[in-house]
């Protein structure tokens, strides 16, 4: 018996041993203190001395220095959204009080942020807020692993891109996040980030569900809806559907099922 606890003991050393190798530069994010819709304001202000330097007057707004003692101050917008070391910037310095803002979720799970590749979200239910997380500098939002990966090149840092011609926006090449892109007046107002739930892949426009058998099956992005497939000319379709008010979808028993249990042992 003991031979077999040690046996097993180190199995399991030899198996975190190799999840560790697989990621071994890959850390959770920071989960930040509940944070404003808009972006907080810095500590402490920029003022221009002489010179043409540049630097941070808040979170979000850069200002450059003319040399003549005067100043242009720009915001920070679209993927570059933080002021950072004086520049507008994908990333955010937590060291400034600068924070990430939450998002309003679309679903549950985790989701990256449009706009900043250092940062993601954890979201409990749809049309919540989210718990933002950010990683340590140096470090992007990894999709692939929900963690939080060193970055050595330009392309790691990974944002939203947002047509205006067709309002759906891309994660980079992922098949799995896209976003809807809201504009107000031809200038973006908000992005809200969508994932295509397990079995589903996104195709440029939305995610199509891929259905291998009949029956009903779970949307892991909201409990409340699922998919139902059906045999169509020698292939499969699908309804995308939703249960009814004050109920979620059991996966055990494929039905919608009230989400708070009232009944009572017998």
């Amino acid at each position: 018996m003991q031979t077999f606890i040690m046996l097993a003991k180190i199995f399991l050393l030899v198996l975190a041993v190799q999840v560790c190798r697989a990621h071994p530069d890959e850390v959770p994010g920071t989960l930040q203190v509940a944070s404003p819709i808009s972006l907080p304001v810095a500590t402490a202000a920029f003022t221009c001395t002489g010179g043409y330097d540049s630097g941070c007057n808040n979170c979000t707004t850069q200002i450059q220095c003319t040399g003549s003692g005067t100043a242009i101050e720009t915001t920070c917008r679209g993927s570059t959204p933080f002021c950072t070391s004086g520049s507008c910037s994908a990333s955010v310095d937590p060291g400034v009080g600068c924070s990430v803002p939450t998002i309003t979720c679309t679903g549950e799970g985790v989701f990256p942020d449009p706009y900043i590749c250092q940062a993601y979200h954890n979201c409990s239910e749809a049309n919540k807020k989210s718990d933002a997380h950010l990683c340590p500098l140096g470090f992007v939002f990894n999709a692939a692993t929900l963690l939080c990966k060193q970055s050595s090149l330009a392309e790691d840092c990974v944002t939203v891109k947002c047509p205006i011609s067709t309002g759906v926006g891309t994660y980079g090449t992922s098949q799995t996040y896209y976003a809807v892109c809201i504009y107000s007046n031809n200038s973006l107002y908000e992005i809200l980030m969508l994932k295509c739930s397990d079995g589903a892949t996104f195709d440029g426009r939305g995610c199509v569900y891929q259905c291998k058998e009949e029956g009903n099956f779970t949307d892991a992005n909201d409990s409340t809806k699922y998919y139902q497939c059906y045999a169509l000319n020698e292939g499969w379709a699908y309804y995308h559907l939703k249960c009814p008010s004050g109920k979620k979808f059991d996966a055990t028993k494929q039905v919608c099922m009230p989400s708070t249990c009232t009944c009572t042992c017998s």
